[in-house]
């Protein structure tokens, strides 16, 4: 499937080169004669030992960066078809935050763009969005490193200036979370500055990252050095971290009033010695769900716990990874009743990470087998968003020789839209209305393969206008190889009573046609219908004529009020050169 979106006249008064042509070449032509989720689910049970492939309902693997260089530590947010990720790349020398976005569900992306503008940067960005405001955090060295953030409110087409959030006091502010609702922004961080022992330090804005209320120091004891995460709905905000005691053991705090008033402290794990590492939080209404590491049981396993009445009380603890093997960099998401969490994991070659996936749809109850996402033994640091039952998730990937941000989906993609064009015995004028990622003739022509024997099409900026291919040629004197949506071309067909030719791609959003003075052979590449006065309005365009299916190698010119198709070929002449812009 295509994931990457995209680019005479004949008549019985002015034959000129177009019959002379025919002439010559007639002889030749007459002697050869679902519910997505449940659908997800049911389709995606079982071991995974038995998975050997691209997982049923998953997209492939989409390739979002070539830095050829650094590119990790990605994370994603989805708001309808619009998805957005951020990452740390290295191309500059140095780590600095990177962004981008597609707005149609991930099949096509922008380019990157590169929003910290500060100091080198030293953690993973975190991303929110509120409709069309975009916030980002991450961890960057001023004196010592400290917490950064910026944000755009137009969909991430222009950024506010890069401001500092923790005091440049020459202590460590590292390790940022963040979570947006509305106009909130949520951020929580460790910091040093009480004595050098790391704290849980919290700010928040209430008018979209305009201003910030002060920083609030948290906890007051030694050993938060694990790293914090936060979570929120409404006024209630959740936070789980780990702590040191005998080993790192997962600890979650909550506040009901908007950040002012804390609760103490809740240990979740046990001091038994076993370290803990690595949690992320999701909330949906009074469900607090965390992920954490945990190698209680001999191997570092990835763990789940939930409360269900708002952080009051817990159940108990389970694992989710189900072999005994690394398992770490785990992230969780909460949409409804619907959990789903993603972690690299090992058990597939020691020597190499692989990321893998489960999920719950009953707040946690009951989770699926581990599904394998990923078969390189080469991925890691995975993120994962959810959002109108499409599963986003990204990674980055060593398969390439560098790290690169890697992308993939379930559902998968939809089709590609296809079109059927009818095609009479003889010649007929047409284009294909749909944009290709393999425009070589063959891949175009597949399925009318052998019921044809002569293309030709015509360009009045070259000195041989004309460029043609006859299937009775050798190959290395055609010099028309590859069709466009952009270009007509005449096509002699040999089937008896005709064919019809099926063209799949993707429907162009919007097409730049260059019309130059005298006439143009030219496609017609959107699926939507126009008149002729309409669709070529500010070109110039003083005469327009189409074939007459009717009158075997005839056009006819057509005025304002025709109806121009997908599929038809058209020769349009201007009297100077101009643009013609498609995009209805």
């Amino acid at each position: 499937m295509n994931k990457l979106m995209k680019q005479t006249r004949i008549t019985s008064l002015k034959v000129g080169v177009f019959l002379i042509g025919l002439v010559l070449i007639l002889p030749i032509i007459n002697s050869i004669g679902s519910n997505i989720i449940q659908e997800h689910i049911e389709n995606d049970l079982g071991s995974s030992n038995e998975i050997m492939s691209n997982p049923t309902g998953w997209s492939e693997d989409l390739r979002l960066t070539y830095a050829i260089n650094l590119s990790r530590d990605g994370d994603i947010i989805a708001d309808g078809d619009i998805i957005y990720v951020v990452w740390n790349d290295y191309r500059t020398g140095s780590y600095e935050v990177y962004f981008k976005k597609s707005n149609d569900g991930g099949m096509n992306w922008s380019l990157d763009f590169k929003i910290s503008t500060g100091p080198p940067v030293m953690s993973e960005p975190k991303i929110g969005v509120n409709g069309s405001q975009i916030h980002v955090v991450w961890e960057a060295v001023d004196i010592t490193r400290e917490v950064h953030y910026r944000n755009s409110t137009d969909y991430g087409e222009t950024w506010n200036p890069e401001v500092r959030l923790s005091e440049n006091d020459g202590k460590w502010s590292y390790v940022p979370d963040m979570c947006v609702v509305g106009n909130q922004v949520h951020v929580v961080w460790v910091d040093r500055k009480n004595a050098d022992d790391p704290d849980i330090y919290y700010r928040n804005s209430t008018n979209g990252g305009l201003t910030w209320n002060p920083e609030q120091r948290l906890t007051d004891h030694f050993g938060t050095e694990g790293g914090v995460h936060v979570g929120v709905n409404d006024s209630n905000i959740h936070i789980v971290f780990t702590r040191w005691l005998s080993k790192n053991e997962v600890f979650y705090m909550n506040s009901t009033d908007s950040g002012m008033t804390w609760s103490p402290e809740q240990q979740l794990t046990p001091n038994d010695g076993s370290a803990t590492d690595m949690c992320s939080i999701a909330i949906w209404q009074d469900n607090v769900h965390i992920l954490y590491r945990d190698g209680i049981e001999g191997s570092d396993e990835v763990y789940y716990i939930n409360s269900t009445d708002g952080g009051i009380s817990w159940n108990p603890s389970r694992r989710i990874s189900d072999l005994p093997n690394y398992s770490s960099s785990s992230d969780i998401f909460v949409d409804k009743e619907n959990v789903y969490t993603v972690w690299q994991d090992d058990r597939d070659n020691s020597s190499g990470m692989e990321i893998y996936y489960a999920y719950s749809n009953d707040s946690g109850g009951n989770w699926s087998n581990n599904i394998r996402l990923t078969f390189n033994y080469t991925g890691a640091g995975p993120a994962i968003s959810v959002n109108d039952s499409v599963i986003h998730v990204v990674w980055y990937d060593l398969r390439d020789g560098n790290a690169e941000i890697y992308y993939k989906r379930s559902p998968d993609f939809p089709p590609d839209p296809t079109y059927n064009i009818t095609l009479n015995q003889g010649w007929n004028l047409i284009s294909i209305p749909l944009e290709q990622s393999d425009e070589s003739l063959d891949q175009v022509l597949q399925n009318i393969t052998g019921k044809w024997n002569y293309i030709l099409t015509y360009n009045s900026t070259n000195s041989d206008k004309w460029k043609t291919n006859n299937t009775f040629r050798p190959d290395q004197l055609n010099d028309l190889k590859t069709l466009n949506h952009k270009v007509a071309f005449w096509i002699n067909i040999t089937e008896p009573g005709g064919c019809n030719l099926t063209v799949s791609g993707t429907i162009p959003v919007s097409t730049t046609i260059p019309l130059y003075a005298g006439w143009n052979l030219v496609g017609y590449p959107t699926q939507t219908t126009e008149t002729v006065g309409n669709a070529l309005w500010g070109t110039g365009a003083d005469r327009v004529e189409v074939y007459n299916a009717t009158a075997p190698y005839q056009v006819k010119e057509v005025g304002p009020s025709y109806v121009m198709k997908p599929g038809e070929g058209y020769w349009i002449h201007v009297v100077a050169d101009s643009v013609w812009v498609v995009d209805w």
